[in-house]
């Protein structure tokens, strides 16, 4: 039977073609050792013998078998390096919001079973973990918005386990942005990079609380009377008249924020007014909030504070509009 002459030729484009389909995908997905198993689901990337939980180079080491048996793979950044931005070589940076297993251990960063997100073998929760997710930013770090890595802000109302040690804030060991400093004397103790409203974070009206500097007087607001609404108004806050005043500026008609310097914390609210009183209740996160009664006949206030649904403090002051 006579050969066609173009046989061959078709044969060729076909493998082209086959060939072309295929690199892309492959190229796809990374395999540090060339195992066959991707980085994503390798218990052991670099194939060194040392399981990716237990492993200070996850993505770097001696393969002990394989294609690459006897060479050295990946790079030699340790898991807790400053330059070290994807431990597990799965081509996600290791601060990136879809990065839900930096350490390649094959447990989610937020799951109550992951005590190490980083993979260094410090746990979360060690006075020594100064950089829980790995990502080079130290927790206590004001641009370190992400402290366990789990792609939720520290200051999100979603979250809700802010250093990632598998205990709800507010229900743990009194730490709850892993920093090593205890809630009650921590400024920033939610980690979200904003100093606490009463330095030290107790907010319990201990001495810390009481320091008299150039406050407010009392004395009426505009008329006396409660205005219908509260958007565009800005109001000077004094804790005990004493305390050195805060801006609180309802920006529109359910959102403001409080400015205490440097410190900057964005509210929603709800306003009740009622002749010459209010209510006002400012909404920070879904577990922490203020609820204001306010008097505009006398320039006084009264105000609860909740934080992780917990009631945390009472105390009175005087309000006025600035001057």
């Amino acid at each position: 039977m006579r050969t066609s002459p173009f046989k061959p030729l078709v044969a060729a484009a076909a493998t082209l073609l086959v060939v072309g389909m295929a690199s892309p995908a492959k190229a796809a997905i990374r395999d540090l050792d060339r195992d066959g198993i991707p980085n994503a689901l390798d218990p052991d990337i670099d194939n060194d013998g040392i399981p990716n939980s237990t492993d200070t180079n996850v993505d770097g080491g001696l393969c002990k078998s394989g294609p690459l048996r006897g060479r050295y793979i990946g790079d030699r950044l340790l898991n807790d390096s400053a330059a070290e931005k994807d431990i597990d070589d799965d081509g996600k940076n290791d601060d990136a919001a879809d990065e839900l297993d930096i350490d390649g251990d094959r447990r989610a960063d937020d799951s109550p079973s992951e005590s190490d997100i980083d993979g260094d073998l410090r746990a979360d929760d060690s006075s020594k973990e100064s950089d829980i997710d790995g990502d080079g930013l130290t927790d206590d770090s004001p641009d370190e918005l992400d402290i366990d890595g789990d792609g939720l802000n520290d200051d999100s109302a979603s979250e809700d386990d802010t250093d990632g040690d598998g205990r709800r804030d507010g229900l743990e060991d009194g730490d709850d942005d892993g920093d090593g400093l205890n809630d009650d004397v921590d400024d920033d103790d939610d980690g979200d990079g904003h100093q606490g409203r009463n330095r030290g974070g107790d907010d319990d009206d201990e001495a810390d609380d009481d320091n008299s500097g150039p406050g407010l007087p009392g004395g009426q607001v505009g008329d006396g009377n409660a205005p219908v609404a509260l958007s565009g108004v800005t109001y000077l806050v004094s804790e005990n008249g004493t305390q050195l005043p805060e801006r609180v500026e309802f920006l529109t008609a359910s959102t403001g924020r409080v400015v205490d310097g440097a410190d900057i914390d964005g509210f929603t609210y709800t306003f009740t007014p009622s002749s010459t009183t209010a209510t006002v209740r400012l909404q920070f996160k879904s577990d922490k909030w203020d609820i204001y009664t306010l008097n505009f006949a006398t320039g006084n206030f009264g105000r609860v504070e909740f934080d992780k649904n917990v009631q945390k403090d009472t105390d009175v002051g005087t309000f006025a509009l600035p001057q």
